[in-house]
């Protein structure tokens, strides 16, 4: 998985536990596995925010510097 200091937003969900989108906060999966509510996963972002962080990402660090 690759660094990108953002960690999965894991919150008790009447039990099951739920992961939120670390933008919107809305739940983005219930009813977890183990593994996913300890934390490993690769789920960050629902799917808008999702678009609006890779958008953001490559209008940052995606193109090319001009000397």
């Amino acid at each position: 998985m690759k660094k990108t200091g953002y960690k999965p937003i894991i919150k008790y969900n009447n039990g099951s536990g739920a992961i939120l989108c670390n933008k919107c906060r809305i739940i983005i999966k219930s009813n977890l596995t183990k593994d996913e509510f300890n934390g490993k996963t690769q789920l960050l972002f629902c799917s808008k925010c999702g678009k609006e962080e890779l958008e953001n990402h490559i209008n940052n660090y995606g193109r090319s510097k001009k000397k």
